[in-house]
């Protein structure tokens, strides 16, 4: 279910019906097997409800979401009984239908075999920017339940129609006194402040063995930092100057020593842990054994090498990482 405030209107999609139709010489019900609702709308200035397009696969278990810009309901995920490949139990739903609430049209965006899609799962959420053309799917317990329990982060490119995996975690955060991440989940809300493009996550069940009954009251925010111009060219700066670096430290070690003191550190950014790892292991290949370097000049150039030269006080201690040209920026806020 979602509204679109801009014509007061509320649109209801599929759903499992809980009171099925019965027979009429008889008080028993008319199949045996699950029913879903339809496709409707309710109109709240006039207080009407009115069924429209007819020719969606009706699913359970699904999102919909309203891009408000282009007017378009996206549908998608959950399990369905009108499924091709359907035989004796509803199939997972990896086709997209779109519908426009102006033109009462529909269009499906098939998946083509893509790989990287994210399988079905129970009470999954998702949110949609209108803006950046994007649509957030946050999972927790897939349909087999044989599988183990984490946490996966998607985007959906509306404009080149693919998937993008962020972020997957299955560790148990849920042990740790002060953890860093939301612990693996299902049955949680997530809302979307479209303006300062933030989530919040809150709450759900664990999914522990022998805790059916048991909630989470644990509150998270999610913000999603993005690669800039200004960082994609510092990047290519770094690759640039590190692969002249590891060639002067072959030809030069004596050269390369204030070229990586200087030129690269300057281009080094030292707030990601990976690269700023990587800066220090570089390090070490001035000390390789060079045909162009006597014993005395590399014992010399041993002891004027330490972290300490190398800009050490321009490294920042944080979690933060980049995934797939995203960043995960995860921060807890804790109620009393």
């Amino acid at each position: 279910m979602c509204i679109d405030t801009k014509s007061q209107t509320i649109y209801v999609f599929g759903g499992r019906i809980l009171i099925k139709p019965r027979t009429a010489n008889s008080n028993q019900s008319a199949t045996t097997e699950d029913t879903y609702s339809g496709f409707f709308c309710y109109h709240c200035p006039s207080n009407t409800w009115r069924q429209l397009y007819r020719n969606i696969p009706l699913c359970v278990g699904h999102v919909m979401l309203l891009h408000e810009t282009r007017r378009n309901l996206y549908i998608l995920g959950g399990q369905s009984r009108d499924h091709p490949q359907y035989v004796t139990h509803p199939q997972h739903v990896t086709d997209i239908s779109v519908y426009n609430v102006d033109t009462d049209t529909v269009e499906t965006v098939k998946e083509n075999n893509q790989v990287n899609v994210p399988q079905d799962g129970h009470t999954q959420r998702a949110t949609i920017d209108s803006e950046l053309n994007e649509i957030y799917l946050y999972k927790g317990q897939n349909r087999n339940e044989d599988e183990e329990l984490s946490n996966s982060f998607w985007i959906y490119d509306i404009d080149t129609c693919k998937w993008s995996s962020l972020y997957k975690s299955s560790g148990d955060q849920r042990l740790l006194a002060d953890p860093t991440e939301p612990c693996p989940r299902y049955a949680h809300q997530l809302v979307y402040d479209h303006i300062r493009k933030v989530h919040y996550l809150f709450a759900g069940n664990p999914g522990r063995s022998g805790g059916h009954k048991m909630r989470l009251d644990d509150f998270w925010m999610l913000r999603l930092k993005r690669f800039t111009v200004d960082d994609i060219r510092q990047t290519c700066k770094y690759m640039i100057r590190k692969q002249r670096f590891i060639e002067l430290s072959r030809l030069d070690p004596v050269e390369a020593l204030p070229y990586l003191q200087k030129d690269l550190a300057e281009v080094v950014n030292h707030d990601s842990p990976d690269e700023r790892e990587e800066f220090q292991a570089l390090v070490s290949l001035l000390f390789r054994q060079s045909p162009q370097l006597a014993d005395g000049e590399a014992s010399s150039l041993r002891d004027s090498v330490s972290l300490s030269d190398i800009s050490r006080e321009r490294i920042q201690v944080g979690w933060h990482s980049f995934l797939h040209h995203y960043g995960l920026d995860l921060a807890c806020s804790a109620f009393a």
